[in-house]
């Protein structure tokens, strides 16, 4: 049986230490997080990571523990890519999910490829809301749950996804 653990964040917070310390204690074989395959939250929170070696992440972690937005992603894919972990971006995007399951950005020649649909209205988002956007990214999950069989899930997003 498929493990599943949500971790539930303020966006707008310093949360690059806690979710770090939780993905270490619940120790994931698999990570997902609440981003989709357009690009510019993608690049803007991990863009600058996919270049670095491990020791420039070690350095540039400093001043991510002091970020104020997205510090939860950063921490996800840092803990991933520290641990070789599979990592996906899930959130809801004009693609079925099946195509979204595809892009494990860890084991992909190139992660900038891991956003390629250009960009979307940030009004479609608005559009679609937390249900459309929840559902969406429980999809996934389970795809993701069927291809990892008793694995430990763990979904890095925003608390407002869980309240709803």
């Amino acid at each position: 049986m498929t493990e599943l653990n949500i971790l539930g964040l303020d966006h707008m917070s310093k949360s690059y230490d806690k979710t770090y310390a939780t993905l270490s204690r619940v120790k994931p074989s698999v990570i997902t997080l609440e981003l989709s395959l357009h690009g510019y939250d993608g690049e803007v929170y991990l863009g600058k990571l996919f270049d670095d070696s491990l020791e420039m992440l070690a350095t540039r972690e400093k001043f991510l523990k002091r970020s104020i937005r997205g510090g939860e992603f950063q921490a996800g894919y840092i803990f991933a890519r520290r641990n070789g972990l599979p990592l996906y971006v899930i959130d809801k995007t004009i693609v079925p999910p099946e195509e979204v399951v595809k892009y494990n950005i860890m084991a992909m020649e190139n992660p900038h490829d891991s956003f390629p649909y250009g960009e979307i209205p940030e009004e479609l988002f608005e559009q679609w809301g937390y249900k459309v956007r929840n559902e969406f990214m429980a999809q996934v999950l389970d795809l993701l749950a069927q291809i990892y069989p008793r694995s430990n899930i763990s979904h890095v997003g925003g608390a407002d996804h869980i309240r709803q």
